[in-house]
């Protein structure tokens, strides 16, 4: 193995990808889909090399779908495209400054298989169907949908809201299968993930690991 290593256990592969001696393949990653994405800096720190980037536009069968979710796809479902026993997807404005194991340490050892961050504003999917509405990230009928359904699904309020920007996951059965019904649900309803992502996750009958700090503390 080459690279830098990381806190003294975690050696980077390449770009991207590194070698825990606890945690195994880590895969740190980010999506695009259009747009011009030549602006942005990949690097972190000396210890976070460049990220993997990921373009699932290239699939021909999403040529339709529109860029927003074409990004998304490889958001919510990266055993599509990577191969991995951890992965932490990053929004692409987001900078890593500390080596990764350390975002999966407190996810590991919780025995969970996912990490966010809490929602620094909201912790219910319905006020963010409304504030998805009000600041016009959606048609108004992809809200009313979207608040149907989970309202169909006798769905509580106030069951927690979690950044969108920042994803710690296990590669599990349990979890991919749960990813499979966050993505169709993007597909059906709203492509505000995080609109859906307490209803799956409920669903599945997943307890996320909450991180600590916000998205500027990575």
């Amino acid at each position: 193995m080459s690279g830098n290593n990381c806190a003294g256990t975690c050696a980077s592969l390449s770009t991207g990808y590194f070698e825990h001696p606890d945690f195994g393949l880590i895969a740190v990653y980010t999506s695009a889909a259009g747009g011009n994405y030549s602006k942005v800096k990949f690097k972190g720190s000396p210890q976070v090399p460049e990220r993997i980037i990921v373009e699932p536009g290239e699939i021909s069968s999403l040529t339709d779908f529109p860029d927003r979710r074409k990004a998304k796809l490889a958001k919510i479902l990266p055993w599509m495209y990577l191969e991995f026993d951890w992965c932490i997807y990053l929004d692409s404005s987001i900078h890593m400054r500390h080596p990764p194991d350390r975002l999966i340490k407190p996810v590991e050892r919780s025995k969970s298989d996912i990490g966010l961050f809490k929602h620094p504003c909201r912790s219910c999917a319905y006020e963010e169907i409304e504030a998805v509405r009000k600041y016009k990230k959606d048609t108004g009928e992809s809200c009313d949908y979207s608040r149907n359904f989970l309202l169909s699904e006798n769905f509580e309020q106030h069951q927690g809201l979690f950044c969108g920007g920042a994803i710690v996951r296990r590669n599990t059965e349990a979890m991919r299968d749960a990813c499979a019904m966050w993505w169709e649900l993007i597909c059906l309803y709203t492509s505000r993930d995080q609109v859906m992502l307490p209803y799956v996750l409920q669903r599945h009958g997943i307890t996320p690991h909450i991180l600590e700090g916000d998205l500027g503390s990575l």
